[in-house]
């Protein structure tokens, strides 16, 4: 699934390169980008399930807005309850998945030709490993399908069908967690590693954006796990760079050179 950066036919591939980091100021473009990035997966992959989250509401209705029914959270800025068990959730869609590929004997998601069971919740049919969110107490919590009924004693249906796997794309924009205990930051950067491990087998892609990633503390080993960083500086200057490289060009599309494009992203 290519999406398209900048009029100069930049593209990131997210089946090969799925995670994104982006830093910068305010107002230099972070949001922005990210706008025209899930108008684009939404667009060219409708079985691709959003994550957004933030500390600015507005950004999240139009998040909501482009995703038209793909987006899973229905809260963007949660209290430590509810952001530990999305963490959780995403740890085991993230190890159902590697078991999954182990058990079939499949390397990609995409190969596995195998009968699973299918969850009807609320009208609406999920796959055992996608992330369902309910509500406890008015506070939102999330499962996978195949542990919805066994978590919240909802009614399932529950049919035979074709395995059928969903893009689960994560996409924290500048969101502030100094406030959280520290127990919830180890786990919070413990399972944002895994998707940066494990997400392009896995299904899992992290769009991660900060304003300072000294104040967010991201951990070196996510950040060297995530191979394109988009900086902003002030000057609305974007370099790109891919392991660690500030890249001119790169072959078969999957980066090139957009110095000096930006406000021309383009939406398919």
């Amino acid at each position: 699934m290519e999406i398209e950066l900048g009029k100069k036919e930049a593209y990131i591939d997210l089946k090969c390169f799925p995670h994104i980091l982006m830093t910068g100021s305010v107002g230099t473009g972070k949001s922005y980008t990210i706008l025209n990035i899930v108008a684009q997966i939404c667009d060219t992959d409708r079985n691709a399930r959003v994550i957004y989250l933030s500390d600015d509401t507005k950004d999240f209705r139009k998040i909501e807005y482009l995703c038209d029914g793909s987006l899973i959270n229905k809260t963007h800025k949660m209290d430590e309850d509810s952001l530990t068990s999305l963490m959780e959730a995403l740890y085991k869609q993230n190890e159902f998945r590697v078991n999954f590929l182990q058990d079939t004997g499949c390397c990609r998601l995409s190969d596995v030709d195998y009968q699973v069971k299918c969850y009807c919740i609320e009208n609406k049919k999920y796959m055992p490993d996608e992330i369902v969110s309910y509500f406890a107490d008015k506070e939102e919590r999330f499962v996978l399908a195949k542990d919805y009924s066994d978590v919240t004693g909802g009614t399932v249906k529950i049919q035979e069908v074709k395995y059928y796997p969903t893009r689960t794309c994560i996409i924290i924009d500048c969101l502030d967690i100094n406030e959280y205990s520290e127990d919830f930051k180890h786990e919070y950067w413990n399972s944002l590693l895994w998707i940066c491990r494990l997400g392009r087998s896995c299904w899992q892609s992290l769009i991660f954006s900060s304003r300072n990633l000294v104040y967010e503390n991201m951990p070196s080993n996510i950040v060297v796990n995530i191979p394109i960083r988009i900086m902003f500086d002030g000057d609305r200057i974007t370099q790109y760079r891919m392991f660690d490289k500030e890249v001119s060009f790169v072959k078969d599309k999957f980066l090139i050179d957009i110095c000096g494009s930006f406000g021309t992203v383009s939406i398919w």
